[in-house]
């Protein structure tokens, strides 16, 4: 498994130094993996799909340290959410696990424009087919996400998963 720590400022650094949202990071991260990151993540199913808490805390060393800028930002209903920034370039383009850097990158460029919760319907719809071989996903999908899961949204999140070839 490749350090965690660094793997953290590598996908930060294939973001172009920057992510909004923690949801989003592990999203990021979840289908990285799924294309061949190979660094081993153990992820479960949480709350907002599947999550690695081994990655969230390796994140949460990385603000620690101060490698990593934490800002948060308030919404409307109340709740928050962070921007996380790389504080010092990671250094020359290495690969990802087995992914190229190049490839890296327009994975992680790619998933930043989609909303959080489109990422977040993507991976639980790939959990549900690959993790947990769910057969009616999509029932099981708005039964969970009963909100989230509206068809306009179910539908962006399968073109995601088209898009990233894991459907």
């Amino acid at each position: 498994m490749q350090d965690l720590e660094c793997l953290v400022r590598q996908i930060l650094m294939a973001g172009d130094g920057e992510i909004v949202g923690r949801i989003r990071f592990q999203k990021i991260a979840y289908f990285l993996e799924q294309k061949g990151l190979r660094a081993s993540l153990n992820f479960t199913y949480h709350h907002y799909g599947p999550y690695c808490r081994d990655l969230s805390e390796a994140l949460d060393w990385q603000v620690i340290l101060d490698e990593v800028e934490e800002e948060h930002k308030a919404v409307t209903n109340g709740g928050t959410y962070s921007i996380l920034r790389l504080k010092q370039p990671a250094g020359e383009k290495q690969p990802l696990g087995r992914l190229h850097p190049d490839q890296a990158r327009r994975l992680v460029r790619s998933l930043k424009k989609e909303p959080s919760v489109v990422l977040e319907l993507a991976a639980t719809v790939h959990w549900l087919q690959h993790g947990e071989r769910v057969d009616d996903w999509r029932q099981e999908l708005k039964m969970r996400k009963n909100r989230k899961a509206t068809d306009s949204n179910i539908d962006r999140a399968l073109t995601v998963l088209t898009g990233l070839g894991l459907l």
